[in-house]
């Protein structure tokens, strides 16, 4: 089970994820970042602070959202990523793609 509550934080749409991005529930994930991103959030930042698993198909999603905020020139980040995401992204690669922050930013 995974949760999804959007708010915003200063200049910034915040998506917060609570639970596991897994097969079941990736698809609730991309239905809701590519709703923002297609409705012109500048900035965007993503809240891994109640996640603890991603599955490949989470990775998948992750892509997908970059690639769709890239198209549209805007700004992408993951916040507060425990350690096992941190590994999970270094480990795929992302960590040269996308810009992951202790924090929600300021």
């Amino acid at each position: 089970m995974m949760q999804v509550e959007e708010k915003q934080h200063g200049e910034w749409t915040v998506l917060a994820l609570t639970g596991k991005i897994s097969t079941e529930t990736a698809p609730e994930f991309q239905t809701r970042l590519l709703a923002v991103i297609e409705r012109g959030a500048p900035k965007l930042a993503v809240d891994l602070g109640g996640v603890d698993y991603i599955s490949s198909i989470g990775i998948r999603v992750v892509m997908l959202g970059l690639k769709g905020q890239r198209a549209k020139k805007g700004e992408l980040v993951f916040c507060r990523p425990n350690d096992s995401l941190q590994m999970l992204f270094k480990i795929t690669g992302l960590t040269g793609l996308v810009k992951i922050l202790p924090e929600l930013p300021a």
